[in-house]
């Protein structure tokens, strides 16, 4: 193992511990300097999880770690739901997305989660 100071593509330096033969460290070094520092990542990933909250207003539950990652699938799902339903269901389909307060359930349906969005908003109706 071996220290290393990075400078990142935002300017800043991270310090990293990187392990294995010499050209495996120099190809993540290599990769490392194009992406930017963990406190550039964590910022920017606070705000992105603000931004998808707002759009919503149920509050997901779980772990920090689960909500965070529940937050992308839940705003992807919807994503994908705008460009897949048609106009008139829409409006339903939003309120299931919005009825749905689990971050497990997000996380555990994630393969096929138009699918089960959909079964979810069939089960409603009935």
């Amino acid at each position: 193992m071996a220290h290393y100071n990075i400078t990142c593509s935002c300017g800043h330096t991270d310090r990293v511990d990187l392990y294995g033969k010499g050209a495996d460290r120099e190809r993540k070094m290599a990769w490392l300097e194009t992406e930017p520092c963990t406190k550039c990542r964590e910022a920017a990933s606070k705000e992105r999880q603000a931004k998808e909250a707002a759009e919503f207003t149920t509050q997901l539950k779980g772990s920090e770690k689960q909500v965070a990652w529940a937050l992308d699938i839940r705003s992807n799902a919807m994503q994908s739901l705008k460009k897949a339903c048609k106009p008139e269901v829409l409006p339903e389909v939003t309120k299931t997305v919005e009825s749905i307060s689990s971050a497990a359930w997000w996380i555990d349906n994630r393969d096929d989660i138009i699918r089960a969005v959909l079964k979810v908003a069939i089960a409603n109706r009935a």
